[in-house]
This record gives structure tokens, sequence and C-alpha cells, in this order.
């Protein structure tokens, strides 16, 4: 550009004094073929330039290109490196989960059930088989269903309909279990559902929980709150609470109920002749 401002500014001085020349007279011969002399000179000149100028684009464009190229080469290789390291990560991070839950499952004091869409048993580890007395031989491949008790079937039926269309991620109950030995024992039951990729099915994990002795314990702590521990009659608050009871709904259902007192007369002398241990069993019979 700069080489080929002298000849432009020649081109405007040219035209210049080809308007001086036209304005005062009609110029003659020699002058004009003078003017198309001087337009030829700068023409020629401006063609040695004007292909350069197209020799350097030429170059520049193919130059760019190739810088291009080699850049989008470059960058193709960069993502695929950044693909492969982010597609290993995600292999070693799903294999460590793995092995975390496989350690997990085994080596848990936990029941854990592993039971697909069907209903059957695909995996157990050894504190379910110990906690339901069945060997895994026998466990695996076998229907859930025939484990819970006939009478708690329909206990975990709304839930886990509700878990199949994904309105809740879990759901825990109690409920009975058939051990491999045809006794039954009391479980907590926490059922989740576990999605897998595209092209796996899903399947549930069950986390058992032995509840019977929780459970005797407590059936045993609530008689001994309601119970005299002597007669095993009702003791005096749980006597009042059925009283009332009684007679709310005796007063709502516009109902009759008879009370029969019972009174031991002359009992103080059967402790103080015989002892306390001879009025106790009196009271017992």
């Amino acid at each position: 550009w700069r080489d080929t401002d002298p000849y432009l500014l020649e081109l405007n001085r040219i035209t210049q004094s080809l308007t001086e020349a036209w304005s005062t007279s009609r110029p003659d011969p020699a002058q004009i073929e003078a003017v198309r002399a001087r337009l030829d000179a700068v023409n020629q000149q401006l063609q040695v330039y004007a292909r350069r100028f197209r020799t350097a684009m030429g170059e520049a464009a193919r130059w760019t290109s190739t810088a291009l190229s080699v850049v989008s080469a470059v960058f193709l290789v960069l993502l695929a490196l950044v693909a492969w390291r982010l597609g290993n990560r995600l292999v070693q991070i799903q294999r460590s989960s793995e092995q975390k839950f496989r350690s997990i499952f085994e080596q848990s004091a936990v029941g854990i059930i592993q039971v697909d869409i069907r209903g059957i048993v695909i995996d157990a580890n050894q504190a379910a088989c110990q906690i339901l007395d069945t060997p895994d031989d026998h466990l695996l491949n076998s229907p859930v269903m025939e484990r819970i008790h006939p009478d708690d079937l329909p206990l975990g039926s709304g839930p886990h309909k509700a878990l199949l269309r994904g309105r809740m991620d879990s759901y825990t109950l109690e409920q009975r279990l058939q051990k491999g030995s045809g006794d039954h024992l009391w479980a907590r039951l926490t059922v989740s559902m576990v999605n897998r990729r595209s092209g796996q099915a899903a399947y549930f994990v069950v986390m058992l929980e032995d509840i019977s002795e929780s459970r005797r314990l407590a059936s045993e702590l609530s008689y001994q709150a309601t119970h005299d521990a002597l007669t095993g009659l009702l003791n005096r608050r749980e006597f009042e609470h059925r009283l009332a009871m009684m007679l709310g709904r005796a007063r709502s259902e516009h109902s009759e109920h008879a009370l029969c007192f019972i009174d031991l007369d002359q009992f103080k002398i059967v402790n103080d002749t015989c002892g306390h241990a001879a009025g106790d069993q009196l009271l017992r019979e």
C-alpha cells in the first residue's frame, strides 16, 4: 500500500491538470497523447504492484489456511486427549464406587439383598443369609415375596408402586419374614430403587435388619406398663384409661356398661398369719 501511494498521487495530479486544461481551452492532440503516455506508465507500474499484492494475498491465504489446519488438528488432538482423560477418570471412579459398594455389601452387619424388577433375588450378602437362616444358593434366584408373611403382603404394595412410579426415593416398613427353619422374624426393610444406564435393567436394594428382639422388649415393656406384675391383671393406670374409653363410648353411642367391684374381706389376716408369700399366692389364684 505504501509503495503505490506515489502513483496514486500521480493519477490525482493528472486528473487536476486535465481539469485545468479543459476549463481554459480544448487540449490539443499532443497534450492528450502525453497524458495518455503518463497514464500508461502509471498503469504499468500499478499492474506490477497489483500482481505483487495478489501474490502476497494468496501466500497469506495459504499460510492462514495452513495455520488454521494445524491449529484445528492440535485442538482436535487436545480435545480427544481431554475426552480420553475424562473417560478414563469416569471409569476409575465407577470402578472405585463398585469396589466400595462391594466391600460394604460383603462386610456389612446389616443384611443387603438385591432384587430385580420381577421380584427375584439376584444377590445377597452373608448377613442377609444369616438373618434369614438360609444358604445363599437357596436364597438366590428365589422370589422375595415367598419370604414375607402372607398377612404382611399388603403392607408394602402401596409404597412399592409409588417407588416404581418415581414418586419416592425409598421407603421403610416392618414386616414378618420367614426363615429357612420355618420360623418367622420381625424385620425392618428399607427399599430403594437403582436406575441403571440405558440398556441395563433397574433393580431394588433392600436393607434388612432383624428387630425381633427389640419388638419383644417393646412388647414386654408395654405389658409391664399396663399390667400388675403379681397378678397379671390391668394396673390402675390402664384400668382408668380403659374405663375412660368405655365411658366416652357409652356417652357417644348411648350404650350401657356394668362395673363389677370385688373386695377381699379379712385379707390382712392372711398376710399376718401366713406371710406375704401366701397372700401373693392367694391373689394369683
